[in-house]
């Protein structure tokens, strides 16, 4: 699953079916993109 972080600027410019695809992250957290690493780590095997 591929992560892509994006700022409101840019958010804000989407077409409202585009800003679908984003979900909304209070804040930046390592641990999650940690985890999506080991999850295609083991779909790749």
């Amino acid at each position: 699953m591929p992560v892509l972080i994006i700022g409101w600027s840019v958010y804000d410019k989407l077409p409202d079916e585009e800003q679908k695809e984003f979900a909304l992250v209070e804040r930046y957290r390592t641990d999650y993109f940690y985890e999506c690493y080991e999850y295609e780590k083991l779909e790749g095997e």
